[in-house]
């Protein structure tokens, strides 16, 4: 994951600010789970390139397994990246969860 960064890349999610550190330990977590799967689909909103930076708006939904039921969580997220020797990463990403319907 850490290749997709930048090295100070920020995540601000539930009110808070995490680092890659933090959603590093967060994956680990649910490795603990036996039967856990999540899958995942954009619906993009917008994306714009200028020069080196790009930020892109999109909602995300995700359907979570886990001990035998299914969740489904829906967010809208904005991500800055930032072009490094010629790859895109992640500079700040910025999560709201969107209430279920």
């Amino acid at each position: 994951m850490k290749l997709y960064c930048t090295g100070n890349a920020r995540f601000y999610e539930y009110g808070q600010t995490w680092t890659i550190d933090t959603i590093i330990q967060k994956v680990m977590q649910s490795k603990f789970i036996p039967d856990f799967k999540r899958t995942n689909s954009f619906e993009f909103i917008s994306a714009t390139i200028n020069k080196l930076t790009a930020w892109v708006t999109y909602y995300l939904q995700s359907t979570f397994t886990r001990n035998g039921k299914e969740e489904l969580v829906k967010w809208m997220e904005t991500v800055v990246l930032v072009k490094e020797k010629k790859k895109w990463k992640i500079n700040v990403l910025h999560s709201t969860r969107l209430p279920k319907n």
